[in-house]
C-alpha cells in the first residue's frame, strides 16, 4: 500500500490580511500623532477660539438666531475646548476635534439652507 501515488488537493488559502475600516486607521494614525500632541492642541484652540465659532455665531446672528443651533456650536466647541485643556492623548482629541469641526459646518449648512 505504500506505492499508491496520493496527489495533493488544493485547498483555498484565507487571506492573512484583515481588512481594516477607514475608522480603525484614522484612529491608528491619530494615535501615531502622539508626538505631534501641543501642535495639534494649539490647531484645536486656535481654529475654534478664532476662526470656526466666531464665524459660526456671525452666521447664526445674520440669519435669524435658533437656540439650538447656537447652543449646538457652543457645545461642540466646549467639548473640544475641555479635552485639549484636560491634555488627553492624541487618539482622543483628534478625533473629538473632527467630530467638532464636521458638527459646526453642520450648523453652518443649515443655517444657510433654512434661509434660501
Amino acid at each position: 500500500m505504500s506505492n499508491v501515488i496520493r496527489w495533493p488537493i488544493a485547498a483555498p488559502q484565507e487571506s492573512t490580511k484583515t481588512l481594516r475600516s477607514p475608522v480603525k486607521k484614522f484612529l491608528n494614525w491619530s494615535s501615531d500623532q502622539q508626538e505631534n500632541r501641543l501642535r495639534w492642541q494649539a490647531l484645536a484652540l486656535v481654529v475654534f477660539g478664532a476662526i470656526l465659532t466666531p464665524i459660526t455665531i456671525l452666521i447664526l446672528s445674520l440669519t435669524g438666531i435658533n437656540l439650538f443651533l447656537i447652543l449646538t456650536a457652543l457645545v461642540a466647541m466646549e467639548v473640544n475646548l475641555v479635552i485639549t485643556l484636560l491634555a488627553l492623548p492624541t487618539k482622543i482629541t483628534i478625533p473629538v476635534f473632527f467630530v467638532a469641526v464636521i458638527i459646526d459646518f453642520a450648523v453652518i449648512i443649515t443655517c444657510v439652507f433654512s434661509r434660501i
